[in-house]
C-alpha cells in the first residue's frame, strides 16, 4: 500500500470517525430529549393520576370525566410505548455504532502496524542513503587529494622537463663544441673530418 492510499484510508477513517462522533452526538441529544420528555410524560401521568382520584372523589357519578380521563391515560400509554419503540431503536444504533466504532479501531490498528512498516523501512533507506552520502563524500575528498597530488605530480614532471630540456641543450651544446674540436684536430693532423 502506497502513503498516498494510507492517507487516503486515514482521511476516510478521520471522516467516518468524525461521522460517528456525529452520530453519537445526535443520539445523545436525542437520549437527553427523550429523558426529559419521558420525564415529563411521567409528571403528567403522575398529575393526571393525582386528578383522576380528585375526580373519583369530588364526582362519583361523572362517566363522561372519567372517560376522559381515561382517554388521556391510554393516550400517554401509547405515547410511553411509541417511546419503548423509540428506545429500542435507540439501543439497536448504539448497539451498530459500536460494531463501527470496533471496525474502525480494528482499521486504526493495521493502518498504525502498516505506518509502522512504512517507517522502519523508511529508516533503513535512510540510513543506507546516509551511508551512501558519506561514501561519496569521501569519495570526493579523496578525489581532491588525487587531484592535488596529481597536480603536484605535474607541477614537478614540468620543472623536471625543463630542467631536462635545459640539460639537453647544453648537452647539444657541448656536443656541437665536442664535435667541433674533434674536426678541428682532425684538420691539423691532416685527415679529414
Amino acid at each position: 500500500m502506497t502513503i498516498e492510499e494510507i492517507e487516503r484510508t486515514l482521511q476516510t477513517v478521520a471522516e467516518n470517525h468524525a461521522q460517528t462522533t456525529a452520530d453519537i452526538t445526535k443520539l445523545a441529544s436525542s437520549q437527553l430529549a427523550y429523558e426529559s420528555r419521558q420525564q415529563k410524560l411521567e409528571e403528567s401521568f403522575q398529575m393526571l393520576v393525582e386528578l383522576a382520584k380528585i375526580q373519583e372523589e369530588r364526582i362519583d357519578g361523572e362517566d363522561e370525566a372519567q372517560t376522559r380521563v381515561d382517554e388521556k391515560i391510554d393516550a400517554l400509554v401509547d405515547a410511553r410505548i411509541a417511546d419503548d419503540t423509540r428506545l429500542a431503536r435507540l439501543e439497536d444504533a448504539f448497539q451498530r455504532v459500536a460494531v463501527a466504532i470496533e471496525q474502525l479501531t480494528q482499521l486504526a490498528t493495521i493502518t498504525d502496524e502498516r505506518l509502522d512498516a512504512s517507517d522502519r523501512a523508511q529508516a533503513h533507506t535512510d540510513a543506507r542513503l546516509d551511508g551512501l552520502i558519506d561514501a561519496q563524500i569521501r569519495f570526493d575528498e579523496r578525489l581532491a587529494q588525487l587531484a592535488a597530488v596529481q597536480s603536484e605530480h605535474q607541477r614537478q614532471a614540468e620543472e623536471r622537463g625543463a630542467r631536462l630540456d635545459e640539460k639537453l641543450a647544453r648537452l647539444a651544446e657541448a656536443q656541437a663544441r665536442t664535435e667541433e674540436r674533434i674536426n678541428q684536430l682532425l684538420s691539423k693532423n691532416g685527415q679529414q673530418p
